[in-house]
């Protein structure tokens, strides 16, 4: 019965990611503001053993290409970086689960550039 509280956060962050799709499909930038920051709150608490998040520096911003609409495609590689972050969490792959939450944070924050909102703090 261990695996619950972690379940239910998965469980959590899969909703705010349905929510983020929608508020994306309806353009409305506080609500994107709101998702994107939501997302990010969940992936930050269920990331508990991560000292310093600042730190770390083996992480470099990838180097990619966007089709269109970007922030729908920017989507899709959230979504792809979110699953590959829950199965590192429930592995307790901690390497993994810093580069897939680095790699949620890259974007989300290219989310926010796209509609012209500031990065997540």
């Amino acid at each position: 019965m261990e695996q619950t509280p972690v379940l239910v956060k998965f469980s959590n962050l899969q909703n705010i990611m349905g929510m983020l799709a929608h508020a994306l499909n309806s353009g409305i930038k506080p609500t994107i503001e709101h998702q994107t920051n939501r997302v990010m709150e969940v992936v930050n608490e269920i990331v508990t053993d991560i000292p310093d998040r600042k730190s770390w520096r083996a992480f470099t911003k990838p180097q990619e290409v966007f089709i269109e609409p970007e922030s729908l495609h920017a989507y899709m590689k959230l979504n792809s970086q979110v699953s590959a972050f829950m199965n590192a969490t429930y592995l307790n792959d901690t390497v993994t689960s810093k580069a897939t939450t680095k790699a949620i944070e890259h974007y989300l924050n290219y989310i926010r550039e796209y509609y012209g909102l500031g990065p997540i703090i």
